[in-house]
């Protein structure tokens, strides 16, 4: 039986199609995972249990760097 092979720019052509094919599920599973985190941070918007942060004797200046850190 005759061994089958491709030749020249068909070889090549494969080997770009598998590569393209590969870069497409990439992308695929990151967009799915980044529907999964948007709805995940939007229920957790959205949920009453927040944190009360409460801060007590600091500095005006450091209370500030604090301040801009959280928000």
């Amino acid at each position: 039986m005759k061994k089958v092979s491709f030749i020249g720019t068909v070889r090549y052509l494969g080997a770009i199609l598998i590569v393209i094919q590969g870069i497409l599920i990439a992308l695929l599973a990151i967009f799915m995972l980044n529907r999964t985190y948007q709805n995940q941070w939007n229920k957790y918007l959205e949920s009453s249990s927040t944190l009360n942060l409460y801060l007590q004797n600091i500095s005006e200046k450091r209370k500030g760097d604090i301040e801009s850190y959280l928000f």
